[in-house]
Formats: structure tokens, C-alpha cells, sequence
């Protein structure tokens, strides 16, 4: 065979293959991006509230569970905190966490190496998540040890949503129960 027989091929794109490419992956990725932020705040939402109220029933059974404590008054606690050992004074904290915590001698406040167990810690929530309570007042709840919250017979609720997109869900909780229900979508509580 001689030199100017042999087949020269080449592989590769051409200009315009490259271009038609960029063009539908740049389509493609407008249409996708805002979906997946969406999708992600979404459940940053729902995540926050099911951590929520998986904590608040978490305190409301350890309360049935121990029943009085060592002195008669034991108590379960949820609160804010912002650093993960004790309660904060500020209801516009729930955004920085909450602690979960047996209160043994119902002082409502938690107290390392004595007879309170902490429960559970919870870390801050992402930036793009709010939370609001109605009373405004609200920075924590307390479960006597038949389950009810200590205190008030009115229903209570906190509103955890997104500051990026309209999704809102409410943690209701009732008064004379103390049952947290889920109200999704951003419905009030009754």
C-alpha cells in the first residue's frame, strides 16, 4: 500500500455538534435549576419539621415514661438553645437550635452531671429557614408527666418556613394535650 492510498480518517466533534450540545445542556439546566432549589428548600421544611416534632414527642414520652423524678416534680423540656447545654431566653432562637432534656427537679433548667438526662440536641437550621411561634413569647414547652404541657390550656404553634421559596409548615400544639400535630402547607392552628 502506498503513502497516498492510505484513508485518513479523523474522530472527534465538529463546531457545530459541540454547539447543538452546549445549546440543550444550557436548556436543559434553566429549566432544571430552579425545580432543584425548590426541591431542596422543600426539604429543608419538612425536614425541620419532622426533627421538631419527633423532639417534642421524644420529651412528651420520656415525661410519661419517668413519671415524677427523684423529688416529685421531674419534668421533660424542649427549648431553645444556642449552644447545645442550656435554654436561651430569646424566642427569635429556635433558628440556632433546641435541646431535649428530662428535667429531674423541675427547675426548667438543664443541670450536666446530676439526675437530668439530656435528651436530644439539635443543631441551628440552614440560613434559608425561619421560625416563628404564636405566643410570640414561646422558648420552650414542658411536659408534666402525664404528657400535658405545664402552664396553659391554650394552643401554641411554631411555623418553620422557607425565606427563598412559599413553603410554610406548622407545628400545632394543643393545650390541654399537649399533642403536636403537623399542619402542612402553612394552615394556621385551630
Amino acid at each position: 500500500m502506498r503513502l497516498s492510498e492510505r484513508k485518513i480518517t479523523s474522530t472527534g466533534f465538529t463546531l457545530v455538534e459541540l454547539l447543538v450540545t452546549l445549546s440543550v445542556v444550557s436548556i436543559l439546566s434553566f429549566i432544571a435549576v430552579p425545580s432543584y432549589r425548590s426541591f431542596v428548600e422543600t426539604n429543608r421544611v419538612a425536614t425541620a419539621t419532622n426533627d421538631l416534632m419527633s423532639d417534642i414527642n421524644l420529651a412528651r414520652m420520656e415525661a410519661i415514661k419517668r413519671q415524677k423524678g427523684a423529688n416529685g416534680t421531674g419534668q421533660a423540656v424542649v427549648c431553645v438553645s444556642t449552644d447545645g447545654s442550656t435554654c436561651s431566653a430569646s424566642p427569635t432562637t429556635w433558628n440556632a437550635g433546641w435541646i431535649a432534656f428530662w428535667d429531674d427537679n423541675g427547675d426548667g433548667a438543664y443541670t450536666a452531671g446530676g439526675n437530668d438526662v439530656l435528651l436530644k440536641i439539635h443543631d441551628g437550621l440552614p440560613s434559608t429557614v425561619g421560625v416563628t411561634t404564636t405566643p410570640g413569647t414561646l422558648v420552650a414547652l414542658t411536659y408534666t408527666r402525664v404528657g400535658t404541657l405545664a402552664g396553659t390550656t391554650s394552643n401554641m404553634q411554631i411555623r418553620i418556613a422557607s425565606t427563598q421559596i412559599t413553603k410554610t409548615n406548622s407545628v400545632c400544639l394543643t393545650g390541654g394535650t399537649g399533642r403536636a400535630i403537623l399542619a402542612a402547607g402553612g394552615v394556621n392552628c385551630p
